[in-house]
């Protein structure tokens, strides 16, 4: 029994690491495609 408890323990853990990092990876993503914009923009407006 205790070792299904660790089991769980270790895969909650896990699953909660996976998650953070996608949404930081998703945070990133949309900071990536913002800066692109922002960039395409200010070259139109240099132009």
């Amino acid at each position: 029994m205790r070792r299904i408890q660790e089991a769980a323990a270790a895969n909650y853990q896990y699953t909660g690491r996976s998650i953070k990092q996608r949404q930081i990876g998703y945070i990133s993503l949309h900071y990536k495609e913002a800066w692109y914009r922002l960039s395409i923009l200010d070259a139109l407006i240099k132009t």
